[in-house]
């Protein structure tokens, strides 16, 4: 039954994979119905995934209250779940969560990936439960990807838990006593002239006092939309663009990396709308002569060497943005009006047919263009597939000669291609094929079982 309606599963996950869960919960009426039946086991690729990690992280747990005494203790943990997905609870297999509730609900509790989880559906939660033993222990293990935990044992309130690099809680022994409640952060911002235009910000806080959940102002101007959130705290871009983080003592640096949704003229910081650094934020930007030539103009010009920029952005121009400093770019030429020859390099492998008569290629190209973007292949070449950065592409013919080719817009090319060369003409075999100059070949032909190669002419080498 689910055949004609392909072209709806083509669509819904399309835009799954091109403007995000939040784009999709603007899907049209005639679409909604189906988002369920598209989208079932597909839920994991719309959550945010983590440096490092190979999986994706749906879920978003706050804070955990443990309460402890001699012999039994109580939890109790609220968590956003962005798609159907395991939370690992406190405890082991020695201290084992029981009478554990799912929004006043029993749930089951099983072994996985070696601790006691819970399988939940997306939504909000707030898990309950608790642990038992016959003397109060030293320590309770809990999942490091709950960033804060208030504790409270024998009726006493710990204001500062004592948590190792596992995540495990301590109960015997207090953190040491730190300063007041403090937050203190720059913030750093590159505009990179691509196309889209590429922003990155990074967030330098410094947290003092106790663990706590922090919500910042609005990250990302309006007309920018994020892509990658870096963070080595629990952090998150909530739907209205505020950035909300499990803060604790320490130095943390947050990244944000966004694109621009269309052709941007001007820049200006974002309206935070909530807590946000005092005074001037500082900007850099990378131009890119070979797309456009722009000036940067409204923005005062100030020297890197006397800002805290990272060390890789201070050969940038940098610039003191200001609350009301607006960011001109003027363009003053578009595309470089003296582009470099392309230097391309090919790697070809040839199997010749059974009967002698034809042959079948892939070619590796790889090097840099700097004035095509297109790349042909010669006439009497069957063109078969082409991937480009392992991607596949559409092969198409130019109107003129009706040669079969390929768009390529990346300056940086790594190209795949195969297919058929269908008649080899008194037994001439191309070493290259393309309709390009080449600064380097290497060529491999191999033949079928009673064949041989009787000779071999190049320009270089004869043998």
């Amino acid at each position: 039954m689910r055949g004609p309606f392909i072209l709806f599963a083509f669509v819904i996950v399309f835009f799954s994979k091109w403007v995000g869960a939040q784009e999709l919960r603007k899907l049209p009426p005639q679409l909604e119905p189906w988002r369920s039946w598209v989208l079932e086991g597909e839920d994991q690729k719309l959550c945010a995934k983590l440096p490092g990690e190979a999986a994706p992280e749906c879920m978003w747990p706050s804070s955990l209250s443990l309460v402890v005494e001699d012999k039994r203790a109580t939890f109790l943990l609220d968590v956003q779940a962005d798609a159907k997905d395991w939370l690992a609870l406190p405890g082991d297999a020695k201290r084992w969560p029981v009478s554990v509730r799912d929004n006043e609900r029993g749930i089951v509790v099983v072994l996985h990936e070696g601790v006691p989880s819970i399988y939940l559906e997306r939504g909000r939660h707030r898990i309950a439960g608790s642990l038992v033993w016959d003397a109060l222990p030293e320590s309770l293990p809990v999942p490091s990807e709950i960033g804060l935990v208030s504790l409270r044992v024998r009726q006493k309130t710990i204001e500062f838990p004592n948590r190792d690099e596992s995540g495990t809680v301590w109960f015997q022994k207090e953190g040491d006593e730190v300063e007041g409640d403090r937050l203190e952060f720059t913030v750093h911002r590159k505009v990179t002239d691509e196309i889209p235009a590429q922003l990155e910000t990074r967030i330098s806080i410094n947290v003092a006092g106790k663990n706590r959940e922090v919500l910042l102002g609005k990250v990302l101007p309006d007309d920018f939309v994020p892509l990658v959130l870096q963070s080595p705290i629990p952090a998150r871009l909530e739907p209205d663009g505020h950035l909300r983080l499990q803060a604790r003592a320490g130095t943390w640096t947050i990244t944000v990396h966004a694109r621009s949704r269309g052709p941007i003229a001007a820049l200006s910081r974002p309206d935070p709308a909530g807590t946000w650094r005092e005074g001037e934020e500082v900007w850099t930007f990378a131009a890119k002569p070979e797309l456009r030539v722009v000036s940067v103009e409204g923005a005062p010009s100030i020297d890197p060497a006397q800002t805290s920029l990272p060390n890789e952005w201070r050969s940038l121009p940098a610039y003191a943005m200001g609350k009301e400093t607006k960011m001109v770019l003027t363009e003053r030429q578009r595309g470089d009006a003296n582009p470099g020859p392309d230097v391309l390099r090919i790697s070809r492998e040839i199997w010749l047919d059974f009967n002698g008569s034809g042959a079948t290629f892939r070619d590796t190209l790889s090097g840099e263009l700097h004035s095509s973007w297109r790349l042909e292949m010669g006439p009497n070449v069957d063109l078969g597939r082409v991937r480009v950065g392992g991607n596949d592409v559409y092969i198409t013919r130019d109107g003129k000669a009706s040669l079969p080719g390929v768009e390529v817009r990346q300056g940086s090319l790594q190209l795949t291609g195969e297919g058929r060369l269908p008649s080899i003409a008194k037994g001439t075999v191309p070493a290259v094929g393309w309709n390009h100059d080449f600064e380097g070949a290497n060529v491999s032909l191999r033949l079928p079982p009673g064949w041989d190669l009787f000779h071999a002419r190049g320009i270089d080498k004869v043998e």
